[in-house]
This record gives C-alpha cells, sequence and structure tokens, in this order.
C-alpha cells in the first residue's frame, strides 16, 4: 500500500528562518484536495476509485512506522455543498467505549483559518461493534465554546471489514462556516485512534502536532481544486523536540525519492545533508540537530523542492518528547506554547492579563471583543490551579508587565482536595510576588465559580471565597471581585442554564455575567 500513496521524485532543500515580518516569508503550499460531485455516503468506499486526495497516515507522532495491527489511509473529495473523507484502518481489535473520544475511530479539526478559535471538532466512533452497532457524533464548536453530542450535522457511514474498518463521511460546509470554491484555502486536522485492550492509545494524525484542541496553529493547509482525479500526498512530515535540547525531523515519501540528498541551513553559514533511503517500501530521511545550532530567533523552518513544493514548519508547533530526561511539571508544554506564540507575536506591555485554568482558556475565542477597546492578553491553561499560576509566574506574567492582572483559579484546587485555607494561602503568595516583580500593576481576584459538576462543593467554595475576600483587604492595589454570586440562583442553587453541555464549562451566558462584571473595572 504504501509505495502507491507518495507523489515526490525531486530533492528537497530545508531552510531555517528568523524575521520579524513572518507572512512575507513562511511560505506554506496548502494540499490541493480534487473536486468530485459522484460521491455517495454509504460506507462501500468504491466510488472513490481514481479520485480524492491520498494521505497514508503510516507513523506516529515521533516518526515511527506504524505496527502491523494499525494503519491508516485517508482520502478526501470535495462539492459545492460538502468534504468528502473516506478511511480505511486496519486494526486487529476495533474497541468502542461509551464516549466516542475514550475509544477507537477519529478527530476532525477544521478550521476557518489558522490560529482562531473559528474551528469545529467532530469526534466520530465508527459504530462497527456488537454493543454499538451506529456512528456516534460528537462536536465542539471553540467559538460557541461548548460541547454537543449525538449531533447530526454529519453524513456518516461504516463497515467492518476483514481487520479492521471502513469509514466515510461528509461535512456540510455551512456547518463550518466555510465558502467552498476553488482555491478556497481553510485549515485541518484528522487524528486516527487505536485503543488496544491494555487501553493504551496510538494516534495517527495529519498534521505533525496532535495538540489541536489546545494549539490553534496546529492544522494543516488545505486548498480546493476545481479539477477532478487522484493526487498523492507529496511528503509526510513529523517534526518534533526531543529533551528540549535535540531538533528531530522525519520526511516519509515515493520510493522514487531513494538517493536523492535534503539538506537544511539557517543562511548563517549551517548546513547539514541527508540521503533518503529505502525503509519499509518508503523512502526516508531523518535530521537530527541541536537547538543551540539553530539561531535563537528562528519562528520556522521553511521545506523546500527546488520551487515546487515548499512548506513551514513552524517551531511553536514542534511536539516535546522527553526520553532521556524526567518530565518536567505539568503544563509545560503550554507555557512553551505560550512562549512560543510571545516570540511570534509579541503582547504590547500594560495590557489587562487574563490567567486561570479552562474557563479563561475558553475565553481566548471571544474575550478581545469581549472587551473591545481594552487591550487583553488570554493566559490560560485547562486544569491549572492557584499555585500552578505561582509556579509559573517568571514566565506567564512578570514579562507582559501588565497593567492589570486578572486571576481566575481555586476551582480546581477544591476539586482537586485542597482546603480552603491552602488556596488562601497560596493567592496570597501570588498577591506577594505580582507586588514585589511587579509594584505598578493591579492585581484583581475573581471568586471562585460553582459549576454544575461540582455543586457538591458549594459551601466550600463560599467558605473559600469569604476567607479570600478578607485577605484581600490586606494588600493595596488588590481587589476581590464576586462573580459566583450572579452564577447562583436566589436560592443558593447552580444556574445550570449557562453552562455547556459538559456541566462543568461556562457557555456563552455565563461569559456575558463575567464581562458585564468586570468591564467597569477595566475602564478606569
Amino acid at each position: 500500500m504504501k509505495k502507491l500513496l507518495f507523489s515526490l521524485n525531486i530533492a528537497f532543500s530545508v531552510f531555517c528562518c528568523a524575521c520579524s515580518n513572518v507572512d512575507s516569508i513562511a511560505v506554506e503550499d496548502p494540499l490541493t484536495i480534487p473536486f468530485c460531485d459522484e460521491i455517495v455516503v454509504d460506507g462501500n468506499g468504491s466510488d472513490w476509485d481514481e479520485t480524492g486526495l491520498s494521505i497514508p497516515l503510516i507513523s506516529n507522532l515521533y516518526g515511527e512506522l506504524s505496527p502491523a495491527d494499525f494503519t491508516a489511509e485517508l482520502k478526501l473529495s470535495w462539492n459545492m455543498d460538502q468534504l468528502y473523507f473516506m478511511a480505511s484502518i486496519k486494526d486487529d481489535a476495533i474497541i468502542e467505549r461509551a464516549s466516542p473520544l475514550r475509544g477507537d475511530g477519529l478527530e476532525i479539526f477544521i478550521s476557518q483559518e489558522k490560529g482562531t478559535s473559528k474551528m469545529i471538532q467532530y469526534i466520530i466512533a465508527p459504530g462497527v461493534t456488537e454493543k454499538f452497532d451506529e456512528p456516534r457524533i460528537d462536536k465542539y464548536d471553540y467559538v460557541k465554546r461548548g460541547p454537543e453530542s449525538d449531533v447530526d450535522d454529519l453524513n456518516v457511514k461504516a463497515i467492518a471489514s476483514e481487520g479492521g474498518y471502513l469509514i466515510e463521511g461528509s461535512i456540510p460546509w455551512k456547518e463550518v462556516g466555510i465558502e467552498p470554491g476553488a482555491g478556497v484555502e481553510w485549515a485541518l486536522n484528522i487524528y486516527f485512534s487505536d485503543v488496544d485492550p491494555e487501553e493504551r492509545k496510538t494516534r495517527y494524525a495529519l498534521y505533525f502536532n496532535q495538540d489541536t484542541w489546545s494549539n490553534h496553529f496546529a492544522l494543516q493547509q488545505m486548498q480546493l481544486d476545481s479539477l477532478p482525479g487522484e493526487r498523492s500526498l507529496p511528503m509526510m512530515i513529523k517534526a518534533y523536540v526531543e529533551d528540549r535540547s535535540t531538533y528531530k525531523i522525519r520526511m516519509f515519501t515515493g520510493m522514487e525519492a531513494i538517493g536523492m540528498k535534503v539538506s537544511i541551513k539557517d543562511g548563517k553559514g549551517f548546513k547539514r545533508k541527508v540521503i533518503l533511503e529505502e525503509n519499509n517500501g518508503i523512502s526516508m530521511a531523518s535530521l537530527d540537530f541541536p537547538i543551540g545550532d539553530i539561531d535563537s530567533s528562528a519562528l520556522f523552518l521553511g521545506l523546500e523542492s527546488d520551487n515546487e513544493y515548499h512548506t513551514t514548519l513552524f517551531l511553536r508547533d514542534f511536539s516535546n518528547r522527553y526520553v532521556n530526561t524526567g518530565k518536567p511539571k505539568r503544563f509545560e508544554d503550554d507555557i512553551l506554547l505560550f512562549e512560543a506564540k510571545d516570540k511570534l507575536n509579541n503582547p504590547l506591555e500594560n495590557s489587562v492579563l487574563f490567567i486561570g485554568s479552562s474557563s479563561i482558556r475558553i475565553w481566548e475565542s471571544t474575550i478581545a471583543a469581549d472587551f473591545e477597546g481594552i487591550d487583553v492578553i488570554c493566559r490560560g491553561f485547562g486544569g491549572s490551579t492557584t499555585e500552578d499560576a505561582l509556579y509559573y509566574f517568571d514566565r506567564i506574567v512578570a514579562p507582559y508587565n501588565p497593567k492589570t492582572i486578572i486571576m481566575a483559579e481555586g476551582s480546581n484546587d477544591l476539586g482537586g482536595g485542597d482546603t480552603p485555607e491552602e488556596v488562601v494561602e497560596m493567592t496570597r503568595r501570588f498577591i506577594q510576588k505580582a507586588a514585589k516583580v511587579l509594584p505598578d500593576t493591579k492585581v484583581i481576584i475573581m471568586s471562585i465559580k460553582v459549576s454544575v459538576s461540582r455543586k457538591r462543593l458549594v459551601g466550600t467554595v463560599m467558605k473559600t471565597n469569604v476567607m479570600l475576600q478578607e485577605m484581600i483587604k490586606e494588600y493595596d492595589n488588590t481587589e476581590y471581585v464576586d462573580v459566583v454570586t450572579e452564577m447562583m440562583t436566589k436560592n443558593g442553587k447552580v444556574r445550570g442554564e449557562i453552562f455547556s453541555a459538559d456541566s462543568t464549562h461556562m457557555n456563552a451566558s455565563g461569559y456575558e455575567i463575567w464581562t458585564r462584571i468586570l468591564t467597569p473595572l477595566l475602564e478606569d
């Protein structure tokens, strides 16, 4: 199979660029999807012969070739109404769970453009087992900030096959906010997941980064082509950083490229070459080099093939792998992503910095519009605690020299078993740190919210909020703001209508409350 799925017969050159005007240099040739108006979604797949963009998913995140018991071949096509996809999965043990995310299946991320929250995520379970005999689809809209279960946006059919399954589907363009047409560009990532009986999860992805849910740049640029026919992926690329010391790039292409040279250079004298070699029916090349060999201001690696194929590997999208060093403190990868984004677009000083857990992270999609006319920086990392915010203060608070810090932490602290006294003490340390490092910065501590899923903690949350309010009175240039009262009924119950379907995170109505309460504090 593999030898038929790549089309490339020219040498490659990879170059590293450091430039303040990224858009003028970072050329990313999109993958083009051929047109077809004759596909019928029936789970058969026979109408895909000689049509569509073929993409072999043959390695994991680190360029390790797929084991014999799990492989995937993806095809994509389109017409003016739908994006079509078909995947043939080889899997010796299909495992499906009540939640589509927990079992075998695929995730599709579609965005109007990279780096924004105009993105839809579909999580699809094939429904080819005795317990689950119909496809099931969950959806997450990153603008509406909420999950939906058992959605009917998509037309999906799947059939079990010998040693695996075939899944076919279509996504209406109107559901993802894309106006189709020849030459239209957009962004896509697709994961295929395999859970084995030991609960280990293998995942293969179209793009070389698998954290699209948190890194909205981690998508493959795509383009719609008016011409029909069959296309093949020019090259599969996997890129990551090992032990925070070595860049590693793995490239896979067709057998016809064996013997060709691949070079990498930074434009300042550094240059290396490797030769594409045969491996398991394809040609491969590996490039490993110390991080220090590349200029510290570099933002991306550019890959080109004699002016016929160009793409860009943004360093912010490189995943991290820890082999010979201990895994760092949790959220290190989130912080590294923040730092990479800052390198690309340095935030303004004297802005309003929002820091917190998932309630802040999810708010990123609309926070600039919600506080129109105010420069805001959003640094939310889901699952974080007050201790985490303090631990990373020197990296995601101090460098911005903000005019105001708004912190929304504490919910995960209490949910994880911390006492009110421990939350108050950690918040005190955060305030003291801010006063020492950023003496001119105002600190606003938001009251801890109560979500439907944690309504058992109502009493503990309210006690902690009273203690926080009293403690904050001890400090100048620090303010407590109560948002939780309006999130409760007069009878002290959590208002379920302001939360999304997961009962944990707020929907637009919840954020409207926060915006209305906070806006007067920021307009002074």
